[in-house]
């Protein structure tokens, strides 16, 4: 996709090359070399879409656009995303895939939680609340939904989360919905506490 897309909506020539993870080695060295591995993404999405867990050992990746479909030439023939796909990254120089589930339509934003046990999700679509993925070693847990039960909002022509964070201490998120305005704010941020029991194929946490 050629940067002018998101004024005229055209995407420009196809290019053959396929959505890669780059591993780079920090502080960089000339015998160090940066590993790449094949993961979907897109250029078309927000900068929250990649995380590691804490130890490095794993990195998860959002598909928020699927790849750009054979013969398309819009913007808005691109398909939107609900792909999130792991690495394992324990040997940075062989990164291996470990899987994907699906999770949100068009995530947006992923966060993974202080200890590195949990993944958290938020997509575009405000009624599928948010994704939480249970995380073990390099292993991915079955997805689980958590609704955010806010007010509908049939004003808006997009409301979704756009970005979430964790508390240092694991048990609060913070959520920002971008397009819920409220008067003397241009942003309506909400935070809570979660209280939510994953149940997965690793067992519970």
């Amino acid at each position: 996709m050629v940067a002018t897309a998101y004024v005229d909506g055209n995407l420009g020539a196809t290019v053959e090359q396929p959505d890669t993870l780059s591993i780079i080695p920090v502080p960089f060295s000339n015998t160090r070399q940066t590993k790449t591995i094949e993961a979907s993404n897109s250029v078309f999405s927000p900068p929250a879409v990649m995380d590691v867990t804490p130890d490095g050992r794993l990195a998860l990746v959002l598909e928020t656009w699927q790849p750009r479909p054979q013969g398309a030439t819009k913007l808005d023939e691109l398909i939107p995303g609900k792909t999130l796909s792991g690495f394992d990254l324990s040997d940075p120089n062989n990164p291996q895939p470990i899987g994907a589930v699906e999770v949100n339509t068009q995530p947006q934003a992923i966060a993974i939680s202080p200890d590195g046990s949990l993944a958290a999700i938020a997509g575009l679509d405000i009624n599928e609340g948010l994704t939480f993925v249970a995380l073990d070693g390099t292993s991915l847990g079955k997805p689980q939904n958590f609704p955010l039960n806010l007010p509908a909002r049939p004003d808006l022509q997009t409301d979704g989360v756009t970005f979430i964070q964790w508390h240092p201490s694991g048990r609060f998120l913070a959520v920002n919905l971008v397009d819920r305005a409220v008067p003397r704010r241009s942003r309506d941020r909400i935070s809570f506490r979660y209280d939510i029991h994953i149940q997965d194929n690793h067992g519970s946490n």
